[in-house]
């Protein structure tokens, strides 16, 4: 086991991760940080933020990872010793989704101009571009008041606010671009906007705040 009271730890982003894994590696660094852990080139334990499935890396150390490796018949590919997944109800260890601390912030008050807004993430995000395409030309058939808002970019607290929702119209069960977190932990209950998560399962809840680390882990 590590001694969890100061961990070196290194953090490896890997080419083609998904900007949830982009986004995870940022806050955690500032978390670990915070939490006084060394981020290091030459760690005693290796966090791994990957795409799917995970490529074959060569690491020394005991390392977390955010999915498996694919395994083949004529190589032995090295196992995480943890892998991690915003999904309470799947096989690997549940860790929530981080939250930036610019979601915190006091209520911003929307001005009504008649119009219902819908956002999205949708940043090389396979499938959804149709998705969208298809469910608005169902609604315009009968509202002309509502604007489906695409953001290729984490959507600010003040671009949270001014939605009527936020949905994930997920099409892989891998797919955590949703952003689905930060709508959740609006300061106001009242403002919140409602969400829909396209998966099948669904991602973080609300009963707490989550904490943006991976160092808990045990080996």
């Amino acid at each position: 086991r590590c001694d969890h009271s100061r961990v070196r730890i290194t953090q490896l982003l890997l080419p083609g991760a998904s900007e949830y894994e982009r986004k995870s590696q940022r806050l955690d660094r500032d978390a670990l940080i915070a939490a006084g852990h060394e981020i290091v080139d030459d760690g005693d334990i290796a966090h791994v933020y990957t795409p799917y499935p995970l490529p074959r890396v060569r690491i020394n150390v005991p390392f977390v990872a955010n999915a498996h490796p694919k395994n083949a018949w004529w190589r032995r590919t090295k196992q995480p010793a943890t892998v991690v997944s915003p999904l309470k109800d799947g096989p690997d260890t549940y860790l929530p989704e981080a939250i930036d601390d610019s979601y915190f912030a006091e209520r911003i008050e929307r001005n009504a101009d008649g119009r219902h807004r819908i956002g999205t993430f949708n940043a090389h995000r396979a499938g959804v571009d149709r998705l969208i395409d298809q469910t608005l030309h169902r609604l315009h058939r009968f509202r002309d008041d509502i604007d489906w808002l695409v953001f290729d970019h984490a959507p600010t607290f003040a671009e949270l606010e001014s939605l009527d929702a936020w949905i994930d119209p997920a099409t892989t069960e891998s797919d955590f671009d949703g952003f689905v977190a930060p709508p959740r932990f609006l300061s106001s209950p009242s403002a919140r906007p409602s969400i829909c998560n396209g998966r099948k399962k669904v991602a973080p809840d609300c009963s707490s705040r989550p904490i943006p680390t991976r160092s808990l882990m045990r080996y």
